[in-house]
């Protein structure tokens, strides 16, 4: 569809800036329009899907715990709204029931949520990319409070420059851990949704197209080597960190912000440095190898 007047809304922003500040279904139509490829073209509708659950075998109802006055996914979900290149921002959870305060959650937020399969994470992903009917899938995952929203659109800007299937800044780690962003189209998750069938493909949302060949991939990666940085929360001691974190940064803090704050406190990063980076996703690729 033709969308002339996208085009014609966009070149008048520049004087009406104020007035889109106050209004957020104004706000909502320009973050729309910026999202084309090119005008004229139909809109591309870019959703973050924060993937979040209570179920924690290291630390159970994590993503609730308060950081800074507040649930720590509301925390992060206020950091990702303030994305450039996003239309908008949900939660994928699981329909066991004590997910409930997780979908009470975001209705006080105001923002969309989907509960699917607490294990097919692959399907939970697919019908809410379906439900909300996104074109691209920002996938964030909840143990990453201090998600940059620079360092997504960093990736979604790459994604779509290179016209990509998937981009990441995961593959090869660069960033700290807790900085992660995959951005892949619906036709590339469908495609994951309907041929995967190993147990790590169901349960880690792009573990498929990840190791298959005929996606267009791309990565992004940091100018400096920092994936040795554990900044994620998966139990006590990286909540610690967390905490401590936050309250040495500014308000609206960016990645470079955290890594001043390390590197006038660099204890911090002994308090969590004994785990290993997505620990669990790598035993399960292995096991699944060995039965190849």
């Amino acid at each position: 569809m033709y969308v002339p007047e996208l085009k014609h809304f966009k070149d008048g922003i520049e004087n009406k800036l104020q007035l889109i500040n106050q209004l957020p279904e104004a706000k909502e139509v320009l973050k729309h329009a910026l999202n084309l490829r090119d005008f004229g073209k139909t809109p591309i509708i870019i959703g973050a899907l924060v993937q979040a659950r209570m179920a924690s075998t290291r630390l159970p109802g994590k993503v609730l715990l308060p950081l800074n006055g507040m649930p720590m996914l509301a925390f992060q979900i206020a950091r990702l709204k303030k994305s450039k290149k996003l239309t908008s921002v949900a939660i994928a959870t699981s329909m066991n029931p004590e997910n409930k305060a997780i979908l009470d959650l975001a209705k006080q937020l105001g923002i969309p949520a989907f509960a699917g399969s607490e294990e097919d994470v692959l399907d939970r992903f697919y019908q809410a990319a379906k439900q909300f009917k996104l074109d691209v899938i920002v996938r964030i995952t909840g143990d990453c409070p201090l998600a940059d929203p620079a360092v997504v659109d960093t990736v979604i800007e790459k994604f779509l420059s290179e016209k990509a299937d998937y981009a990441n800044n995961v593959d090869p780690p660069t960033y700290p851990d807790g900085f992660d962003v995959e951005v892949f189209t619906f036709a590339a998750l469908e495609r994951a949704w309907k041929e995967a069938k190993a147990q790590h493909h169901r349960e880690h949302v792009t573990a498929f197209i990840r190791e298959t060949e005929g996606f267009r991939k791309t990565s992004v990666q940091s100018p400096i080597e920092l994936s040795k940085l554990r900044l994620t929360v998966d139990n006590k001691e990286d909540y610690e960190v967390i905490q401590k974190l936050v309250a040495l940064l500014p308000q609206d803090f960016s990645m470079q912000d955290v890594l001043n704050a390390i590197e006038t406190h660099p204890e911090l990063t002994t308090l969590n440095a004994q785990f290993v980076r997505d620990e669990k996703y790598w035993a399960q690729v292995r096991t699944w190898r060995t039965k190849q």
